[in-house]
C-alpha cells in the first residue's frame, strides 16, 4: 500500500536521507531519528523501500514514512541528507518548498537556498548558514577513565561499508598480531556484503544501540562520520582509517588520529597504540566539541518561520546563487535581473507597531518617529518638488502614499496641494494620520490587498509613492502590478530604499548584508533599477542619490578623522559624483499597462 502524506496546517519538515548502493545507512537512521523526535512535524521520504533491509524498515513507525513528495501546501521545509546532491534533484525538490541542505558537499551547495552543516567541511566549501555539531545531539555519557592498553577494540564502518574497510583491517590487526580475536569486536551493518569473518572475531549484525556496544570497549576504530562523534560523546577514543581522501582531508582539521585511506598504515597505527597521552587527551579535551546546546538542529527547524522567496521576487528567475549566508537569513543575486533578496528562516517576528516607531526608531537615530517629524516632513518636501518637475501639477492632482506611516510626507503634499490619502500597515499610525493631520488614511496589509479595493482605485492616481517600504514587500510583483493599474498613464511611481551599491556596500558587502533589518527582502541596486522597472511598464526619469554620509568613507580615529574633517567638502562632492550614498530614490514614470497580478 502507497502511504502519502496527511494533510497538516503549518506544513511539514520532508526528510529525504540518501539511501542505496554506496550510501550505507547513517544518513538515513539520522533522518529517521529526527523525524521520530519532531513528534508528528515531520516525515521520512523513501520511495524505494526494497534498496533496505525489511527488518530494518519495519523498525520506523509508518506513520513517519512517504512514497511520494507531498504536495506543497503541506511542507515546510525539504531537508536532503544526501551528501551530494544533484542539481536536477536540487530542480525537483525545489518546486514543492525551500530546501535545507544538511552536509551537503557536492557543486550544489552554492545553490542550496538553506545550509546546515554538523560536520566539518573543507574551508573551500561555501560556509552554512549555521553550524549544530552533530556532538551537541548525541546523548553524553560519563566521562569514564581510559583503560589502557587497550584489550577490547571495536571496528564499525557503517551499515554497508562499500570499500570493505572492515575485512582489510581485521585482516591486518590480526596477521601482524596487534589483537587477538578473542579481543576484536566488529560491527557489521545490513548492507553488508561480507557475512564470513574469522573465528574468535565477535560479531554484531546490525544492532539497535550502537552507544552501548561502544561503552563496552576501550577503542573505536572507525571513519570519519557520525560513529566518530558518538564514541567521544561515550568518552572512548577513536583512531579513524578513511574510506576517501575527502574524508581523512576532514579528519585532519579534528587533529583526531588517523592511520590512513583505504590502506591502513601499520607503522603509524603501532605507534599510535603505544600513545596513552594522547588518547587521554582525546577523551578530555574532546576535539570535535560539546558547545552549547541550548539549541538543537530540530528545535532550528520546527520553529523556523519561512519568509521571502527562493525564486527572484521581481523576474521569477529560479536557481540564483546564494551570495552571502547568515543563521537565519540567505541572500540572493538574480542572474538575469540584478536583484538582490532575502529568504528568511528564523523564528522572530516583526509587528509594526508602536515601538517599531518609537524604542525601535529611537535606537537607530536617537529620536523617535514623531520626534522626527519635522525632519520627515522637509525631506517630504523636496520630495514632492521633484515631483511636481515631472507631473507638471500639483493642484487636485492625486496621490498615494503606500506605508505612509505617521504622515509626514502626506502633510508636506498636502500643503503643495495635492489631494492626498494614506494607507499603513499599524492601526494607531493611521488614527493618528485621521485624527491629528485631519488626511484620509486606511489601515492596510498592501501585499494582501483586496480586489476590492484595486477595482475601486484602478486608474485613479496621478502619484503613488512609497518612502523606505519597498524593501520590506515580499509579493514585489504583485505590489508592482497593482502601483500600475492603480496609476493614470503618465502617473508617477516615487520609492526611496537603501542602497546596495553606497559607500557601505563597496567597502565591506558582506557586512554590509549582515546588518541589513531581517524584514528587507529585497536590496536594491540604482545600476539595475531601470531595467527592473521597465519590466512592470514604468520608464525611469530620475534617481537621486541619497543618505551620503562622511564618516562612512574613512574611520574615524587617529589620522583618518583628521583627514575626514577636513576634506569633508571633498568626500560629500564625489559621494554625490559617484553616486555613494546609502540610500537613493527613484521616480519613474508609467508609459504602459501591466496586468499580470502574481
Amino acid at each position: 500500500m502507497e502511504l502519502t502524506a496527511k494533510k497538516n496546517k503549518g506544513g511539514n519538515i520532508l526528510f529525504i536521507p540518501a539511501v542505496g548502493d554506496g550510501h550505507g545507512v547513517g544518513h538515513l537512521k539520522r533522518c529517521a531519528a529526527l523525524v521520530k523526535k519532531a513528534q508528528g512535524k515531520a516525515w521520512l521520504y523513501l520511495p524505494r523501500k526494497d534498496l533496505l533491509p525489511a527488518a530494518f524498515v519495519s523498525s520506523i513507525p509508518k506513520e513517519h514514512i512517504v512514497e511520494r513528495i507531498p504536495a506543497a501546501d503541506q511542507l515546510k521545509l525539504i531537508v536532503t541528507d544526501l551528501w551530494r546532491t544533484e542539481p536536477s534533484l536540487l530542480s525537483e525538490y525545489g518546486k514543492q518548498t525551500v530546501l535545507l541542505g544538511l552536509d551537503e558537499g557536492g557543486d550544489a551547495r552554492d545553490l542550496f537556498p538553506l545550509l546546515i552543516d554538523t560536520l566539518p567541511h573543507p574551508e573551500t566549501k561555501s560556509a552554512p548558514n549555521a553550524v549544530f555539531p552533530y556532538a551537541h545531539d548525541v546523548p553524553l555519557s560519563a566521562q569514564k577513565k581510559l583503560r589502557f592498553p587497550f584489550k577490547r577494540v571495536l571496528l564499525s564502518f557503517g551499515g554497508e561499508d562499500p570499500q570493505g574497510l572492515t575485512e582489510i583491517l581485521v585482516h591486518v590487526l590480526l596477521k601482524y598480531n596487534i589483537f587477538k580475536p578473542a579481543q576484536m569486536s566488529l560491527i557489521q551493518g545490513p548492507l553488508f556484503k561480507n557475512d564470513r569473518w574469522p573465528e574468535g572475531v565477535r560479531v554484531y549484525k546490525h544492532p539497535d544501540n550502537i552507544a552501548g556496544l561502544i561503552k563496552m570497549h576501550d577503542l573505536v576504530i572507525t571513519h570519519f562520520g557520525l560513529t566518530c562523534y558518538e564514541t567521544l560523546a561515550q568518552g572512548v577514543p577513536v583512531i579513524l582509517f578513511n574510506p576517501t581522501a575527502y574524508h581523512d582531508k576532514l579528519t585532519k582539521r579534528t587533529g583526531l588520529p588517523s592511520i590512513g585511506v583505504k590502506k591502513p598504515k601499520l607503522k603509524k597505527l603501532k605507534l599510535l597504540l603505544k600513545r596513552k597521552q594522547l588518547f587521554k587527551r582525546i577523551i578530555i579535551d574532546n576535539p570535535l566539541g560539546r558547545g552549547d546546546r541550548a539549541q538543537s538542529l530540530l528545535d532550528f527547524l520546527i520553529n523556523c518561520k519561512i519568509k521571502g522567496a527562493v525564486s527572484c521576487p521581481l523576474c521569477k528567475k529560479k536557481l540564483n546563487r546564494v551570495v552571502a549566508r547568515f543563521r537565519e537569513r540567505s541572500y540572493f543575486r538574480c542572474s538575469r535581473c540584478g536583484m538582490i533578496y532575502l529568504l528568511y528562516c528564523g523564528s522572530k517576528q516583526i509587528h509594526y507597531t508602536r515601538n517599531y516607531f518609537f524604542q525601535n526608531y529611537k535606537a537607530q537615530y536617537g529620536r523617535t518617529y514623531l520626534e522626527d517629524f519635522l525632519f520627515i516632513q522637509e525631506l517630504g518636501r523636496a520630495r514632492i518638488n521633484e515631483i511636481i518637475k515631472l507631473l507638471k501639477k500639483s493642484v487636485q492632482a492625486n496621490l498615494l502614499d503606500i506605508g505612509c506611516a505617521y504622515g509626514p510626507f502626506l502633510k508636506a503634499a498636502s500643503l503643495k496641494g495635492f489631494e492626498v490619502r494614506g494607507v499603513d500597515i499599524s492601526g494607531e499610525a493611521v488614527r493618528y494620520v485621521r485624527n491629528k493631520l485631519g488626511i484620509q488614511c486606511q489601515t492596510m496589509d498592501f501585499e494582501n490587498i483586496p480586489d476590492r479595493f484595486i477595482k475601486e482605485n484602478k486608474k485613479r492616481y496621478d502619484v503613488v509613492s512609497m518612502w523606505y517600504v519597498i524593501e520590506h514587500v515580499q509579493k514585489l510583483r504583485r505590489v508592482l502590478a497593482v502601483i500600475n493599474s492603480m496609476l493614470k498613464q503618465g502617473g508617477i511611481f516615487a520609492f526611496s530604499t537603501p542602497s546596495a551599491g553606497g559607500i557601505s556596500a563597496r567597502k565591506n558587502f558582506y557586512g554590509f548584508l549582515q546588518h541589513s533589518p531581517a524584514d528587507h527582502f529585497t536590496v536594491w541596486k540604482r545600476y539595475h533599477v531601470k531595467k527592473q522597472l521597465k519590466l512592470f511598464g514604468f520608464t525611469v526619469k530620475k534617481i537621486k542619490s541619497t543618505g551620503h554620509h562622511i564618516e562612512r568613507f574613512l574611520p574615524q580615529k587617529g589620522l583618518f578623522l583628521w583627514i575626514s574633517k577636513v576634506c569633508s567638502p571633498i568626500i560629500l562632492f564625489l559621494s554625490r559624483l559617484f553616486g555613494l550614498g546609502d540610500t537613493f530614490e527613484v521616480y519613474a514614470v508609467k508609459e504602459s499597462e501591466y496586468d499580470e497580478f502574481t
